[in-house]
């Protein structure tokens, strides 16, 4: 009932009103039976005093006790008191409600006692006469000469008045009642009023109450009535500015949260962030591809049952434990091989103590692809140019060291010759396929003939083509075809794809060369009839110093480098390619380009 701000706004108020109206009515009553009883006191006094008058005058004129007695049965009934008239000597000379006779000497009791003393006295006691609890108050009759009652001549007797203590009560009882009917009256009227005025602040503070649960909703804008100069007032103002200082937070909070989510959901590397229970809290998209799980059954799962690697689970115990970062290599093997580079490191609570560890995985199986490209790269160039100057230097020692006739030494200069210019085409193929790698991201293009550019290509061809007698059929579209791209690039690419065809093609044998315009694109092939390439081999054709038939290679003069140059050039001008070959069969190489929409 009272838990509310209501309530006990309304049970201050009422301990208070009944603090108050506790102490008032104490006070009243109090004052009520005092004020009262001073009244009776003075009332009777004054009605004895009114009443000795009466009684002095048959006193002067002598008159018997029988009218005195009498006298005092009419004055009593007239006042509706008992009234007794007391003699010096204390003997009762008439009363208006016994017979004088029968009672007893007055002069000791304490009224009488009083009046003698002082001139009134006053008493409450229970009578005998009557059988009840009476109020007597009594004054002194003064000497009929009219001296005072304190002459020597003392009273000439005593009047009393007394009043049942009953009726007293009966109306003190009454104005107790009314005076408590009164306060019970002003007590709730207090607290209906009270009621109101604490409407006045609850409903005021009920709004705020509100205006704070929207807030907390999101709301940051409630409607509240700041007006007045008071607290509430201010309390109204106060949430209103804190509504609008957290929506500048929450914003500000937002912000950053979308910008750490989009880096997060954006990174190449994987995330993922597991709580102090090793359960996953947040996976990037990254992660779910690396380890082929999705974020909404691995979200809450164990690492070590989503991610399925034991070594990484054992990381991730032992990084938490001790709160130290570390990195390491992991090898996985589904949905493909790739080694990960992973990068461990504790997250810190509010109060410094690790409540998780995040966890970054970055891809370097491509690295470490480059690693060992490099590594047989540079195997295969020292062996590439071990043989030709193992060639050179032993032909130019047996030069040196032997006395040779003219034949001999022209037949080894030959040699030293042929070897060299092998050299010169292995270093050259290096720097071009060096200068290729460098500049394909930023390739000078324009427009130009393709078919002009193929005929120019294959007429560098014509020693060799002769040499072995190979057949050249070219097919071309009527007109130029136009598209764009680097001219010594493309001329490059087609020639070394060219003088492959030619080089490996059987002698006497054919090689065709058919450019094909479409709608949208230019497609070249290029076909010989040679001993084709295996299918184990296929994969293998594009990279550096990889030969099919390795001392035929070496017979023909080749590097082992031309179809990787026509690879970096092709995918520089964005073009689609492809060789096709079976063993025995010969091979056809065909790439497109699109054509210029000029």
């Amino acid at each position: 009932m009272f838990s509310g701000i209501r309530g006990r706004l309304i049970s201050y108020y009422l301990a208070v009103i009944a603090v108050v109206v506790l102490g008032m009515g104490a006070f009243f009553v109090w004052f009520l039976d005092y004020f009262y009883m001073e009244n009776l006191r003075a009332h009777l006094f004054s009605q004895a005093r009114l009443s000795s008058a009466l009684v002095l005058e048959l006193l002067a004129r002598d008159a018997s006790r029988e009218k005195l007695d009498g006298l005092c049965k009419e004055l009593g009934h007239e006042l509706g008191l008992r009234l007794t008239l007391v003699a010096p000597d204390g003997v009762v000379l008439g009363d208006s409600v016994e017979l004088p006779e029968r009672m007893e000497n007055h002069l000791e009791r304490p009224e009488i006692q009083e009046a003698l003393r002082s001139g009134r006295g006053t008493a409450a006691r229970f009578s005998t006469t009557v059988g009840e609890e009476m109020f007597y108050a009594a004054v002194t009759l003064p000497p009929v000469n009219g001296k005072d009652p304190s002459s020597s001549a003392g009273p000439v007797g005593f009047i009393r008045l007394a009043l049942p203590l009953s009726a007293i009560h009966a109306a003190v009882r009454k104005l107790r009642l009314f005076i408590l009917a009164a306060l019970l009256a002003s007590t709730l009227a207090a607290l209906a009023v009270g009621a109101a005025l604490s409407m006045r602040i609850t409903v005021p503070l009920h709004k705020i109450a509100a205006a704070a649960r929207a807030i907390a909703g999101g709301n940051f804008e409630p409607p509240l009535d700041t007006s007045g100069r008071d607290e509430i007032a201010g309390l109204a103002r106060t949430i209103g500015e804190m509504g609008l200082a957290l929506r500048i937070k929450v914003q500000q909070i937002l912000l950053e949260k979308n910008k750490l989510d989009a880096v997060i959901f954006s990174m190449s590397s994987g995330i993922v962030l597991v709580d102090s229970q090793m359960r996953i809290e947040l996976l990037n998209p990254a992660a779910e591809k690396m380890f082929q799980v999705s974020r909404e059954t691995a979200t809450g799962a164990p690492a070590q049952a989503a991610l399925r690697y034991q070594s990484l689970n054992d990381n991730l115990h032992q990084v938490y434990a001790d709160g130290t970062p570390r990195s390491f290599e992991l090898n996985i093997y589904y949905p493909r091989p790739m080694t990960l580079q992973v990068s461990l490191v504790p997250v810190a609570g509010a109060r410094g103590e690790t409540v998780g560890v995040l966890s970054l995985f970055h891809d370097i199986t491509s690295l470490r692809s480059l690693e060992q490209m490099r590594s047989e790269f540079a195997a295969n160039v020292s062996h590439e140019l071990r043989t030709p100057l193992a060639a050179l230097k032993g032909y130019a020692e047996t030069i040196l060291d032997r006395n040779l006739d003219q034949e001999h030494l022209e037949d080894f200069l030959r040699t030293i010759d042929r070897e060299a210019d092998r050299l010169v085409r292995l270093v050259d193929a290096l720097l071009d396929l060096s200068r290729i790698e460098e500049e394909k991201g930023a390739i000078q293009k324009e427009e130009l003939d393709l078919a002009f550019l193929t005929r120019s290509a294959l007429e560098g061809l014509e020693g060799l083509r002769r040499q072995k007698g190979i057949k050249l059929e070219t097919t071309f579209p009527c007109g130029p075809v136009l598209v764009n791209g680097n001219a010594d690039w493309l001329r490059q690419a087609i020639f070394n794809i060219a003088e492959n065809s030619v080089k490996y093609g059987h002698p006497g044998g054919t090689v065709k060369v058919e450019l094909i315009r479409d709608a949208a694109k230019a497609v070249m092939k290029i076909t010989d009839d040679g001993p084709g390439i295996p299918a184990a081999d296929l994969p293998h054709i594009f990279e550096r110093f990889y030969r099919v038939d390795k001392a035929r290679s070496r017979k023909t003069g080749g590097t082992g480098l031309g179809l990787a140059i026509v690879k970096h050039i092709l995918e520089a001008h964005g073009a689609s390619y492809v060789i096709e070959s079976e063993a025995g069969r010969g091979a056809t190489f065909r790439f497109t380009l699109p054509l210029s929409h000029h």
